[in-house]
């Protein structure tokens, strides 16, 4: 059976590690400095608080999963620790939080002069439950695969794990899939709550939570985003969306077609929406002004992004199919 860390011992983490002890595994972890409640779920969840130089010393795999905050201070805390532990190391530091792909970038670069790999994790779902399981998306840098087929097998314990491989796979891919995906579920169904609040009065057909164009918009930000990252991203990123989101799917097949040749038009519609919200929330929306400028111009240049939107089409509809 495998032994690992979970550091640290949150909502995520202890259910993480929950169904990792229960498979068989031992869980070690580091709780210097959390709270009452962080100590008792890790009691719950079968976990071992040890100190960070034994949990280094036991552990084959460091998972790191903690407020975003914190993720670049314990990775080189346990970079400068690993100095006086001996050897053998963790097999690899894995970084599941969801920090930017800069943050990644940092924190892969503290282990680059150690004897552990470092992989970018990006956990998809909420903490695990029966019948819920959810995905860590992983990916590595090009010439590390066996590591990461290694992180892979850990399957066999329970957790749901989906390299992130193919061309211009690496380092980044998982921590920008996260941050898409978290981009896509924040504004469908938390940000338009505010927009229902402001716009209390109006009628409800006429409301922009109502309007497709935050189809288009959504789309056109997260697939141009997640393809930046690679191909594999993005496709990654569709197959998500067709799972948590399926009436977005459907809706987009429909409206982003139709969208692409009025861009142009949408982007007086957001500005309008800018004023409208008004305050600082308007930067939204501004923002949304931006985004179709962009797709107008590709429609006038290169059509890269045209491209990508309509690739994400395709892909849609792909998954719509196979998921009948």
């Amino acid at each position: 059976m495998s032994t690992l860390a979970v550091v640290s011992a949150g909502a995520m983490g202890s259910a993480i590690a929950k169904r990792l002890v229960h498979a068989g595994c031992t869980v070690y972890t580091n709780l210097d400095g959390r709270s009452s409640a962080a100590h008792q779920r890790a009691l719950d969840a079968g976990m071992i608080n040890v100190p960070l130089e034994t949990l280094l010393s036991k552990s084959n795999w460091i998972l790191s999963i903690m407020p975003p905050g914190e993720a670049f201070t314990f990775a080189r805390k346990v970079v400068a620790v690993s100095n006086s532990v001996p050897l053998p190391l963790p097999r690899a530091f894995v970084d599941c939080n969801a920090v930017n792909p800069e943050t990644v970038k940092r924190i892969g670069g503290l282990f680059k002069e150690t004897p552990m790999a470092f992989i970018d994790a990006g956990i998809v779902g909420t903490p695990p439950r029966e019948g819920w399981d959810p995905t860590f998306y992983a990916c590595t840098e090009s010439g590390s695969e066996e590591v990461l087929e290694e992180f892979a097998a850990l399957s066999q314990y329970g957790l749901k794990i989906s390299p992130l491989k193919g061309a211009g796979a690496g380092i980044c891919d998982a921590s920008s899939l996260k941050l898409c995906e978290s981009v896509s579920h924040s504004f469908l169904q938390h940000g338009l709550a505010g927009l229902k609040l402001k716009a209390g009065g109006v009628s409800p057909a006429l409301h922009p939570s109502n309007s497709p164009l935050r189809i288009i918009k959504q789309l056109t930000k997260t697939t141009t985003a997640a393809h930046r990252s690679s191909p594999a991203t993005a496709d990654a990123l569709m197959k998500e969306l067709s799972i948590s989101q399926p009436a977005l799917m459907g809706r987009l097949i429909q409206t982003v077609p139709e969208g692409i040749p009025k861009a142009y038009r949408f982007v007086a519609e957001m500005e309008g929406l800018a004023e409208f919200v008004g305050g600082g929330e308007a930067d939204v929306f501004k923002g949304f002004a931006r985004v179709f400028e962009r797709v107008a111009g590709s429609l006038e240049s290169d059509g890269a992004d045209v491209e990508t939107l309509r690739n994400g089409v395709e892909k849609a509809l792909e998954l719509q199919g196979t998921s009948k």
